[in-house]
């Protein structure tokens, strides 16, 4: 289930973030994806491809 996503226009810099994310505590983790998606709605509808 897609609960969160961001758009980079470079790969690495969309890499990076993900590195850092991977990186950080569960409570930062949910704190961001509550912040932008507070009911967990799955967001894979509207990914592009």
């Amino acid at each position: 289930m897609l609960v969160h996503a961001e758009h980079y226009n470079e790969i690495y810099d969309a890499i990076a973030r993900e590195e850092a994310i991977k990186a950080w505590k569960r409570g930062w983790k949910i704190a961001l994806i509550e912040a932008g998606n507070p009911e967990w709605d799955d967001l894979s509808d509207h990914a592009p491809g």
